[in-house]
């Protein structure tokens, strides 16, 4: 008779869920079977387990034959007994879980009956991760910064995570009692922190017990020997004023001037330049006198205008473009009676020059351009300038200059602002208001600069960069002023907006006693003082007077000016720099970016700017202190001895110094003027290498051997492997 027609084999409990290396006991029971023929003894009582006769089906007669609970074999997964990868159960039905979770973590336990091997039952069974127990931490004691721990412990999982203070570390599994995890301590964070272990999923759990780390402060770095000199430079200690990049910026400020206002354009002078320092822009005044829109709507004219263009994009330069300076002569009618027309035309011949710059000239026009309004129109005297004012004789600061300035500049802001939404790819820009702090002095005790910002905000008016004119005492005043621009801009909604100085140089005077500074050293001197003013006041870039001291068709320099604000004096066709124009290229000659200087209070005239990259160290001291008061006007520096040190460097072993030098005598085309005389060559008159010789840093440290500076002198040492 069959044994199966009502047997079944069920297995206790059907379902489970336990972690990996822990114990289930499972159960089985077997019911139904018919008590086979065989199983029977002689005498008709059933047979018990042991006995060695066979049943009809060939199993031997074991467990309770009469009726029910006969035995069974285990299995997981259909492995008898199991495996290390699934786990084990043993004979008793006792299940322990695999010390890693398989993939798929569900296995099935398996109870088939020993008698009748076609009837089994099947419990599902859900692996976890196990519960991760830590028992150590090394170390237990950090210093803020970065650290790494290794954590001790059992049932750790692969993808566990170390918790610290929260967060979660980089952790690297190594094995199932040991993580290692890095990660960085912070100031807040000093004192005890814990910190847990966390498996993942399947059954993502933490560690109960938590560990400790102590965080401490950061141990006090090394400090160096003291280094004694009048100036030190730190190579480790980076310094920005501005914000950004002080080199960068320094550079930016000495890199432009406004175009040659003679016959030759920059071909004569160019090779002279680009031997001084690199030029990276060129402001074009007074050149749209001749703009204007034919019938068409075409730009006609501009002759000035596409003159200085042609060298600047011969000579990859960026274009700075003075607009709205004079009446358009094309407009008919007097512009105080202007109406709606001929303002149309105005903000047509606006637009069709910024976009022609922008986009048409040559081409493809100039992926940079810098528009600004106006030229000093608080004090000019110019009648053209005063072209929207009731007379041409208007005084300094009248009220309607500013008006004057405030119509003009909304119709350029306008222009610019469209043609740079239109081509966002191109840095178009607008600067205003060309002026120096005069309206300081008029009696209102404010900046005409901070009023317009604060007006143009209100107005929603776009302006890029805020333009200053500085020269000769000014300079004293540079960072007062240039910050509290700095700090209206941010007020105001504009902390993007920079300050550059436009227009700048030692005199503004061309000719007389006060205007002899303009090529002599002591202009030299003054240009580094003013760049470090200028770099305190947040400047970021800037433009020199004038390119050369020549005029109109005079390119033989017949009556060229050797006081006026300019980098080259021309003589019988000739151009050579003036001392200011090398300590230009004393500034373009340091890399790296700004670093922390110290001088000795002891000698308050000493001025230092110093730079370091990976491989060299540049310093620049001028000894400095002019009087622009006219009972006193002149040079207050006395000779110095001066000491220099280095500490700090990236770098140790042998090097090179080099040391360049400006002075009466040295790199002052104003020492052959002065005598009458004719300079023996160019290169005589350039920035001069007064020695180079060999040293050794120790330890980062260098100390180089004293040197005398004169008065209004200025010396470059560049330290290099």
């Amino acid at each position: 008779m069959s044994s199966t027609q009502s047997s079944s084999v069920v297995v206790t409990p059907a379902t489970a869920q336990i972690r990996a290396g822990d114990e289930q006991q499972f159960s089985a029971t077997v019911s139904g079977l018919s008590v086979p023929p065989d199983c029977t003894g002689n005498a008709g009582q059933n047979r018990t387990n042991g006995d060695q006769y066979e049943g009809t089906h060939g199993q031997p007669c074991t467990g309770n034959v009469g009726g029910t609970n006969l035995g069974v074999s285990w299995s997981v997964n259909g492995v008898p007994g199991g495996n290390a990868t699934v786990g084990t159960i043993d004979a008793t039905g006792l299940y322990t879980a695999p010390a890693t979770v398989p993939n798929p973590n569900a296995v099935k336990v398996t109870a088939t009956s020993a008698y009748e091997p076609s009837i089994s039952a099947t419990a599902a069974l859900t692996l976890s991760n196990p519960i991760p127990v830590v028992t150590s931490v090394s170390p237990n004691k950090v210093s803020v910064g970065a650290f790494t721990l290794t954590v001790s412990g059992t049932s750790f999982a692969k993808g566990a995570q170390v918790l610290f203070a929260g967060e979660a570390l980089q952790t690297t599994f190594r094995s199932a009692g040991q993580l290692v995890a890095t990660g960085t301590a912070t100031q807040a964070q000093v004192g005890n922190m814990q910190g847990f272990v966390k498996n993942p999923n399947p059954g993502s759990d933490t560690s109960a017990v938590a560990f400790s780390v102590q965080v401490m402060q950061p141990p006090a770095p090394p400090q160096p020997a003291a280094v004694a000199a009048d100036v030190v430079v730190d190579a480790g200690e980076a310094v920005s004023e501005t914000g950004g990049d002080d080199l960068v910026a320094a550079k930016n400020t000495y890199s432009s001037a406004s175009a040659p206002e003679s016959d030759g354009d920059l071909y004569p002078d160019w090779s002279l330049i680009s031997s001084e320092f690199a030029m990276k822009r060129m402001r074009n005044i007074n050149g749209l006198g001749d703009c204007a829109l034919n019938a068409n709507g075409n730009l006609t004219g501009c002759s000035r205008l596409n003159n200085d263009l042609q060298n600047i994009k011969y000579r990859n330069l960026t274009p700075h473009v003075v607009v709205g300076q004079w009446a358009p002569s094309s407009i008919e009618g007097n512009p105080l009676q202007w109406g709606a027309s001929q303002w149309a035309q105005y903000d047509a011949l606006c637009y069709a020059i910024v976009n022609y710059v922008a986009n048409q000239y040559g081409g493809t026009g100039f992926s940079e351009a810098l528009f600004e309004v106006e030229n000093e129109m608080d004090i000019t005297t110019d009648p053209r300038a005063l072209w929207l004012t009731t007379t041409s004789s208007v005084p300094q600061g009248d009220p309607s200059r500013f008006a004057q300035f405030d119509t003009v500049y909304s119709h350029w802001a306008s222009a610019v602002n469209t043609v740079a939404n239109q081509n966002p790819d191109k840095r178009i820009r607008i600067a205003a208001p060309a002026s120096g702090f005069w309206t300081v002095y008029y009696g209102s005790g404010q900046l005409w600069q901070n009023q317009i910002i604060k007006k143009y905000a209100a107005l929603g008016l776009r302006l890029d960069v805020v333009s200053l004119h500085i020269y000769g005492g000014d300079a004293n005043v540079l960072v007062e002023y240039a910050q509290s621009i700095r700090d209206t801009l941010i007020a105001s909604g504009y902390p993007k907006t920079e300050i550059w100085v436009t227009e700048w140089g030692a005199s503004s005077l061309g000719t007389g006693p006060y205007a002899a500074i303009n090529g002599s050293h002591e202009g030299a001197a003054w240009a580094i003082n003013f760049l470090l003013q200028a770099l305190k006041g947040t400047v970021t870039g800037g433009s020199f007077l004038e390119v050369r001291d020549n005029q109109g068709n005079d390119t033989a320099g017949v009556n060229a000016d050797m006081d006026l604000a300019s980098w080259n004096h021309v003589e019988n066709s000739v151009e050579y720099p003036k001392a200011i124009a090398n300590a230009f290229s004393m500034v373009d000659r340091m890399n790296g970016t700004r670093k922390s200087v110290a001088t000795n209070l002891a000698k308050p005239d000493l001025q230092a700017f110093a730079s370091s990259d990976s491989s060299s160290a540049s310093l620049i001291v001028a000894n400095y202190s002019f009087d622009f008061a006219a009972t006193g006007y002149g040079d207050l520096t006395t000779d110095e001895t001066v000491t220099v040190a280095f500490k700090n460097l990236p770098f140790s072993g042998p090097v090179t110094v080099d040391r360049y030098l400006i002075d009466a005598q040295t790199s002052n085309l104003n020492y052959w003027v002065v005598a009458g005389q004719t300079p023996p060559s160019v290169p005589a008159t350039q920035l001069q290498k007064v020695e180079s010789f060999s040293a050794s840093s120790a330890g980062g440290t260098l100390t180089l051997p004293e040197t005398q500076l004169g008065q209004s002198a200025v010396s470059l040492w560049i330290v290099h492997q």
